[in-house]
Formats: C-alpha cells, sequence, structure tokens
C-alpha cells in the first residue's frame, strides 16, 4: 500500500518545485546604455572554439569578440580592467555569461589584452561605444 502512493506523490512534489525553479525570473544584468556597468570578466574556455555564437558566426578565441546578457548582438563595447586600468574594445556576438557576478565573457585573445590569462577572473567596467554616424547627403565614389 506504501508504494503505491509514494511514487505519485514524490511525481507531484518533483512537478511543483520544478516548476518553482523554471518560473523564478533570472536576475537580468543591467544595460549599459548611457552608463557604465561594473563586474567581473573571464574568458571562453578553448572547447568553444569553432562552435556557433548566438549571432550565428562561428566562435574563435582569435577575435575581438565578447558575450553580454542584454546589449544586442552587434553592440560595441569598451571593457576596461579595473586592476591597471588596460582597456579593449570587442564585439558583442554571444549571450553570457550565466555566472552570477560576471558581467561579460571575452575571447582569450580580448581578454590578453588587458590581463594574464592566469588570473582567469578580473574587475571591469564596461563602457558602450557608440556607433560613428557617416555624414549625411555624402557620397562615396569607388576610388576613395
Amino acid at each position: 500500500m506504501l508504494k503505491t502512493w509514494i511514487k505519485p506523490m514524490l511525481w507531484v512534489i518533483g512537478i511543483s518545485c520544478g516548476s518553482a525553479l523554471w518560473a523564478a525570473p533570472h536576475p537580468a544584468a543591467p544595460s549599459i546604455s548611457g552608463r557604465a556597468e561594473t563586474g567581473h570578466a573571464s574568458y571562453y574556455a578553448d572547447a568553444f572554439e569553432g562552435k556557433r555564437a548566438a549571432n550565428g558566426q562561428r566562435f574563435a578565441n582569435d577575435q575581438m569578440i565578447a558575450a553580454h546578457r542584454r546589449l544586442p548582438l552587434g553592440s560595441r563595447i569598451k571593457v576596461i580592467n579595473l586592476r591597471n586600468q588596460r582597456t579593449v574594445v570587442v564585439k558583442v556576438v554571444d549571450r553570457g555569461p550565466f555566472v552570477e557576478g560576471r558581467v561579460v565573457d571575452l575571447s582569450q585573445s580580448a581578454f590578453a589584452q588587458i590581463a594574464d590569462l592566469e588570473d582567469g577572473v578580473i574587475p571591469v567596467r564596461l563602457e558602450l561605444v557608440k556607433p560613428k554616424r557617416r555624414a549625411r547627403g555624402v557620397v562615396r565614389d569607388a576610388a576613395s
């Protein structure tokens, strides 16, 4: 008799706990449009080499690219290492990181521009790089 109600009860408990976990909102990173965002940066592991990023391109650790949770794909951000003030500008091509406290994942080459890979995780400030506006009415010919 005991066995007949234990399995259904465990199933109900599992479903209710699972749905509560799925329904819980993921803490969103603040948008950095118009201001800086601070947190920690890490870099992509070698295992991601050649895999598709969220924008569809193949990931390569030798490119100046990054993952950010909320910025539009294609955005360019300046990443400033708060320990040494070194900077790098990267293009957002992927989503992440999904680790609490981290605001950006960088390619290894981008990370190496501002820190040693042995550091692993560094404190950073992100600043949105505004796209350059082209002058209106300017016609460019093939020679220029």
